[in-house]
């Protein structure tokens, strides 16, 4: 009888240790999946150490806060773990028109991923693009870019990560930062250029959506004026950002609300 006993004590201890085990892998699992799929982490600066990184961008001595109209930005915001610079046809193409039709710009094409040239066996469109002297490949760390800028503490306090469109808002927050920071152009990478950006006769400008909205897929701003809108949208953006909320249009936001400073200024 105690025998039996010791036998089902002993039974039910093991059984109760191999319960908390499982539970513990369980948890561990989803830990590291949590931690693994984390949005910051493709934002991180210290994924590679390899040396292999594309040149972070506020190295580029080419590149001065608000030294010129002559910058042309594009993002490249999607999650990239393999480390690999990648681009594919329609976004080449888009790059290449405004090299080719804006000798005289400065074309930057701006990773969020910690990129470079890791594999050099299949790099036909980057191989391409890099015989333009006027095209830039740079590293931008998300962190360093808002440095002395009004989204600076907001980036360090994550909420852009907390979005449910990580890669779109990225992408959305760093239009205007770029425009805040250095002046110039921003386009998305399915623009294509047909004639060179008007620089006889500089103004600020986005593009049209329709005949009510206000796209930016295409955005100019330049000069103190340029400066003066694009702060106002960086601080808008500031007040009422949405990690929610899908496409929200910045520069119709400060047309509308701020008319007295904005639209007088803005060519739509």
């Amino acid at each position: 009888m105690t025998l039996r006993l010791n036998l089902r004590l002993h039974s039910n201890i093991i059984r109760k240790r191999i319960f908390v085990l499982l539970v513990l892998i369980v948890l561990g699992l989803i830990l590291f999946l949590s931690i693994k799929n984390d949005p910051s982490n493709c934002f991180l600066d210290s994924v590679w150490k390899d040396g292999k990184t594309l040149q972070e961008v506020s190295e580029n001595s080419k590149l001065k806060l608000h030294s010129t109209s002559k910058n042309v930005f594009f993002h490249e915001t999607s999650c990239n773990v393999n480390g690999v610079i990648k681009l594919n046809a329609r976004q080449s193409c888009a790059i290449e028109s405004a090299a080719l039709m804006n000798p005289d710009h400065n074309i930057y094409v701006l990773f969020t991923s910690q990129v470079g040239f890791r594999n050099t066996t299949n790099l036909r469109l980057i191989d391409a693009l890099s015989s333009y002297p006027n095209i830039h490949f740079n590293f931008l760390n998300l962190t360093k870019y808002a440095q002395n800028t009004p989204l600076e503490n907001w980036i360090k306090n994550g909420e852009l990560f907390r979005s449910n469109f990580v890669n779109s808002h990225t992408s959305d927050v760093l239009r205007y930062l770029s425009l805040w920071k250095y002046g110039g152009t921003y386009l998305d990478l399915d623009i294509v250029m047909q004639k060179p950006l008007n620089t006889q006769n500089p103004n600020n400008y986005a593009g049209a959506e329709s005949a009510k909205f206000v796209a930016v897929g295409i955005i100019n701003l330049e000069g103190e004026t340029g400066h003066e809108i694009a702060d106002l949208c960086v601080k808008d953006l500031l007040e009422n950002f949405n990690g929610i909320e899908w496409g929200k249009f910045y520069i119709y936001n400060i047309e509308y609300k701020r008319k007295d400073r904005a639209s007088k200024f803005l060519k739509i």
